[in-house]
């Protein structure tokens, strides 16, 4: 079995990637670091699946950036 160099790679891939995508669209994540693993996981393990929900949980995880 090989190592992987990430652990959970994908989930912090996943999550970086929303940072970037809500920068890239003038917002900023103000999940603490608890709430965001937390939000990554649910819907890494599908425990949080619907498209809709995830939405809402970045929008008020999430505010506009002051320029």
């Amino acid at each position: 079995m090989r190592s992987h160099a990430l652990i959970d790679g994908n989930k912090w891939l996943a999550l970086a990637a929303t940072i970037a995508f809500l920068g890239v669209n003038g917002r900023r994540l103000t999940l603490s670091n608890d709430q965001a693993y937390k939000l990554i996981v649910e819907v890494a393990t599908g425990e949080l699946d619907e498209v809709a929900s995830i939405a809402d949980r970045i929008r008020r995880g999430s505010e506009a950036r002051h320029l």
